[in-house]
Protein backbone atom coordinates (compact mmCIF):
# COMPACT_ATOMS: atom_id res chain seq x y z
CA UNK A 1 0.00 0.00 0.00
CA UNK A 2 1.17 3.45 -0.77
CA UNK A 3 1.54 6.12 1.89
CA UNK A 4 -1.22 8.15 0.25
CA UNK A 5 -3.66 5.21 0.40
CA UNK A 6 -2.78 4.50 4.04
CA UNK A 7 -3.36 8.16 4.93
CA UNK A 8 -6.76 8.14 3.17
CA UNK A 9 -7.82 5.00 5.05
CA UNK A 10 -6.68 6.53 8.36
CA UNK A 11 -8.63 9.75 7.73
CA UNK A 12 -11.74 7.81 6.70
CA UNK A 13 -11.57 5.61 9.82
CA UNK A 14 -11.20 8.70 12.04
CA UNK A 15 -14.29 10.21 10.39
CA UNK A 16 -16.29 7.00 10.95
CA UNK A 17 -15.15 6.78 14.58
CA UNK A 18 -15.96 10.44 15.25
CA UNK A 19 -19.36 10.26 13.64
CA UNK A 20 -20.30 7.21 15.71
CA UNK A 21 -20.32 9.45 18.81
CA UNK A 22 -22.55 12.12 17.29
CA UNK A 23 -26.04 11.82 18.76
CA UNK A 24 -28.62 11.16 16.09
CA UNK A 25 -31.69 13.39 15.91
CA UNK A 26 -34.78 11.41 16.82
CA UNK A 27 -38.00 12.01 14.95
CA UNK A 28 -40.59 13.61 17.21
CA UNK A 29 -43.29 11.23 18.34
CA UNK A 30 -46.70 11.97 16.84
CA UNK A 31 -49.25 13.56 19.18
CA UNK A 32 -52.36 11.51 19.93
CA UNK A 33 -55.51 13.57 19.43
CA UNK A 34 -59.23 12.89 19.50
CA UNK A 35 -61.39 12.87 16.39
CA UNK A 36 -62.76 16.28 17.50
CA UNK A 37 -60.27 18.90 18.73
CA UNK A 38 -60.26 22.63 19.33
CA UNK A 39 -57.98 24.36 16.79
CA UNK A 40 -56.97 27.95 16.14
CA UNK A 41 -56.11 30.10 13.18
CA UNK A 42 -53.57 32.02 15.28
CA UNK A 43 -53.00 34.98 12.95
CA UNK A 44 -56.63 36.05 13.45
CA UNK A 45 -57.21 34.46 16.89
CA UNK A 46 -60.10 32.39 15.54
CA UNK A 47 -61.12 29.27 17.48
CA UNK A 48 -63.05 26.30 16.09
CA UNK A 49 -64.01 22.76 17.01
CA UNK A 50 -62.65 20.72 14.11
CA UNK A 51 -63.14 17.19 12.89
CA UNK A 52 -59.82 15.40 12.39
CA UNK A 53 -60.46 13.25 9.31
CA UNK A 54 -57.85 10.72 8.22
CA UNK A 55 -59.95 10.00 5.11
CA UNK A 56 -59.60 13.53 3.73
CA UNK A 57 -56.53 14.48 1.68
CA UNK A 58 -56.82 18.22 2.25
CA UNK A 59 -58.21 20.24 5.13
CA UNK A 60 -61.37 22.27 4.52
CA UNK A 61 -62.74 25.49 5.95
CA UNK A 62 -66.23 27.00 5.97
CA UNK A 63 -65.52 30.06 3.87
CA UNK A 64 -68.58 32.20 3.18
CA UNK A 65 -69.09 34.89 0.54
CA UNK A 66 -66.09 33.60 -1.40
CA UNK A 67 -64.85 35.98 -4.10
CA UNK A 68 -61.97 35.07 -6.37
CA UNK A 69 -59.96 37.90 -7.90
CA UNK A 70 -56.50 38.76 -9.21
CA UNK A 71 -53.93 41.00 -7.57
CA UNK A 72 -50.66 41.68 -9.34
CA UNK A 73 -51.53 38.94 -11.81
CA UNK A 74 -51.86 36.34 -9.04
CA UNK A 75 -55.13 34.62 -8.03
CA UNK A 76 -56.54 35.51 -4.61
CA UNK A 77 -59.63 34.64 -2.60
CA UNK A 78 -61.57 36.91 -0.28
CA UNK A 79 -63.87 35.13 2.17
CA UNK A 80 -65.62 35.46 5.52
CA UNK A 81 -65.06 33.24 8.55
CA UNK A 82 -67.02 33.12 11.79
CA UNK A 83 -65.48 31.11 14.59
CA UNK A 84 -67.35 29.06 17.19
CA UNK A 85 -67.46 32.05 19.54
CA UNK A 86 -69.27 34.17 16.92
CA UNK A 87 -66.23 36.31 16.01
CA UNK A 88 -66.34 37.16 12.28
CA UNK A 89 -63.48 38.28 10.06
CA UNK A 90 -62.99 38.84 6.36
CA UNK A 91 -59.75 37.37 5.00
CA UNK A 92 -57.81 37.59 1.76
CA UNK A 93 -55.29 34.92 0.83
CA UNK A 94 -53.43 33.85 -2.30
CA UNK A 95 -54.99 30.85 -4.05
CA UNK A 96 -52.28 28.16 -4.15
CA UNK A 97 -54.28 25.89 -6.46
CA UNK A 98 -57.80 24.96 -7.50
CA UNK A 99 -59.14 21.44 -6.96
CA UNK A 100 -61.99 19.67 -8.68
CA UNK A 101 -64.38 17.98 -6.27
CA UNK A 102 -66.32 15.01 -7.62
CA UNK A 103 -69.07 13.29 -5.70
CA UNK A 104 -71.00 10.23 -6.81
CA UNK A 105 -74.24 11.28 -8.49
CA UNK A 106 -73.45 14.99 -8.26
CA UNK A 107 -72.04 17.59 -10.60
CA UNK A 108 -68.33 18.23 -10.01
CA UNK A 109 -67.24 21.69 -8.93
CA UNK A 110 -64.01 23.57 -8.32
CA UNK A 111 -62.74 24.89 -5.00
CA UNK A 112 -60.01 27.39 -4.29
CA UNK A 113 -57.24 26.23 -1.96
CA UNK A 114 -55.59 28.80 0.31
CA UNK A 115 -52.68 28.42 2.73
CA UNK A 116 -53.26 29.53 6.33
CA UNK A 117 -51.40 29.08 9.59
CA UNK A 118 -53.22 26.62 11.88
CA UNK A 119 -52.60 25.30 15.39
CA UNK A 120 -53.77 21.73 16.04
CA UNK A 121 -52.78 19.82 19.20
CA UNK A 122 -50.12 22.44 19.95
CA UNK A 123 -48.50 22.05 16.54
CA UNK A 124 -48.42 25.12 14.30
CA UNK A 125 -48.12 24.70 10.54
CA UNK A 126 -48.81 26.52 7.30
CA UNK A 127 -51.52 24.35 5.79
CA UNK A 128 -53.66 24.19 2.68
CA UNK A 129 -57.43 24.51 3.10
CA UNK A 130 -60.14 24.17 0.48
CA UNK A 131 -62.75 26.88 0.85
CA UNK A 132 -66.19 25.32 0.94
CA UNK A 133 -69.67 25.99 2.22
CA UNK A 134 -69.69 23.77 5.31
CA UNK A 135 -72.60 25.65 6.88
CA UNK A 136 -74.84 22.60 6.82
CA UNK A 137 -72.21 20.43 8.51
CA UNK A 138 -71.62 20.02 12.25
CA UNK A 139 -68.01 21.21 12.11
CA UNK A 140 -66.85 24.28 10.18
CA UNK A 141 -63.30 22.96 9.93
CA UNK A 142 -62.09 19.60 8.76
CA UNK A 143 -58.42 18.76 9.34
CA UNK A 144 -57.13 16.33 6.71
CA UNK A 145 -54.03 14.26 6.16
CA UNK A 146 -52.11 17.28 4.83
CA UNK A 147 -51.93 18.43 8.48
CA UNK A 148 -52.13 15.08 10.28
CA UNK A 149 -49.59 12.93 8.41
CA UNK A 150 -46.50 12.23 10.50
CA UNK A 151 -47.58 14.67 13.23
CA UNK A 152 -50.90 13.59 14.73
CA UNK A 153 -52.47 10.17 15.33
CA UNK A 154 -56.25 10.25 15.69
CA UNK A 155 -57.96 8.22 18.43
CA UNK A 156 -61.48 7.84 17.03
CA UNK A 157 -62.89 6.87 20.43
CA UNK A 158 -61.89 10.14 22.11
CA UNK A 159 -62.60 13.87 21.78
CA UNK A 160 -60.81 17.06 22.88
CA UNK A 161 -57.83 15.41 24.53
CA UNK A 162 -55.24 17.97 23.33
CA UNK A 163 -57.49 20.98 22.71
CA UNK A 164 -55.72 23.06 25.36
CA UNK A 165 -52.35 22.99 23.60
CA UNK A 166 -52.92 25.96 21.29
CA UNK A 167 -53.32 28.54 24.04
CA UNK A 168 -57.07 28.68 23.68
CA UNK A 169 -58.65 30.91 26.30
CA UNK A 170 -62.28 29.99 25.58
Amino acid sequence: MTARRIAAIAVASLFVAASAHVPRARAAEPVIAGWIERITLPEKSLVFDAKLDTGADTSSLNGRDIERFRRGGRPFARFALTDDGGRSVRLEAPVVRVVRIKRAGAVGHRRAVVRLKVCVAGLIADSDFTLADRGDLTYQVLIGRNVLAGRILVDSARERIVSDRCGIAR
